[in-house]
């Protein structure tokens, strides 16, 4: 019984051995497909073990690992894909991502900046760029950046909150509002809009429509509304 299981083993490591890298690849992919991403870290590995020079099996293994929270090794895995893919869009804009993920946020500015600078048309870019800048305190480059996303793309709930937010942090309290109002309007439940724009009107004095965002935020889960709404709704 060991010898048959021995034999068995020893079989299935020449079969998986001889396995040519594209079958290896495309298997990967369909895991990373399924959302088996421990799966596809392993088939991409094996991948790269066959070709050392297969920039795919790089970023797809950077994939993998990024939705699996291993940034540094997404990051690691993008280095290596661009070294060998150099004008490969996604995988700057990737390792961008994973990079503002990691709080490196000069990197991510630069890794995006990479992405437009080859496709001023990467609406999702700007996005990105305009986000590392906000956190950065770059608020007059964030919204510039918020503003060519919104032109390319028409703008989403996220997109239109945070140039509220950036119009906020410049005292452009109408603009502000009126990207809240767009904002909450495209996603009803959107919880940080509500509690920004309570902020906001409170510190207009429409205490009223204030206290009514702090309670949206509220039922909405927002961590802070309750304390505010405490403070300044009673």
């Amino acid at each position: 019984m060991k010898s048959l299981c021995f034999a068995l083993f020893v079989l299935c490591s020449v079969v998986c051995a001889a396995q040519p890298a594209g079958s290896l690849f495309s298997t990967g992919a369909a895991k990373l497909k399924q959302h088996d991403y421990q799966g596809a870290v392993a088939d991409f590995s094996q991948v790269i073990q066959r070709d050392a020079t297969h920039g795919p099996a790089f970023a797809a293994r950077a994939s993998a690992r990024a939705a699996l929270e291993d940034h540094p090794g997404a990051v690691a895995d993008y280095d290596k894909a661009l070294e060998l893919m150099p004008g490969d869009t996604t995988s700057y804009y990737n390792r961008g991502v994973s990079k503002a993920k990691m709080r490196e946020h000069a990197g991510a500015v630069a890794d995006f900046a990479k992405v437009i600078g080859m496709d001023s048309t990467f609406a999702l870019a700007y996005t990105g760029r305009a986000n590392s800048k906000y956190v950065l305190g770059d608020f007059q480059g964030a919204m510039a950046d918020y503003d060519k996303a919104i032109e390319l793309k028409g703008g989403d709930a996220q997109v239109y909150g945070m140039r509220g937010m950036c119009r906020m942090r410049l005292q452009d309290y109408p603009g502000a509002l009126q990207d809240l109002d767009q904002a909450v309007q495209l996603d009803p439940e959107y919880a940080n809009a509500f509690y920004v724009r309570g902020q906001i009107r409170l510190q207009q004095g429409q205490k009223e429509g204030g206290c009514t965002d702090l309670t949206r935020a509220v039922e909405l889960g927002h961590p802070r509304a309750a304390d505010l709404k405490k403070q300044y709704c009673q």
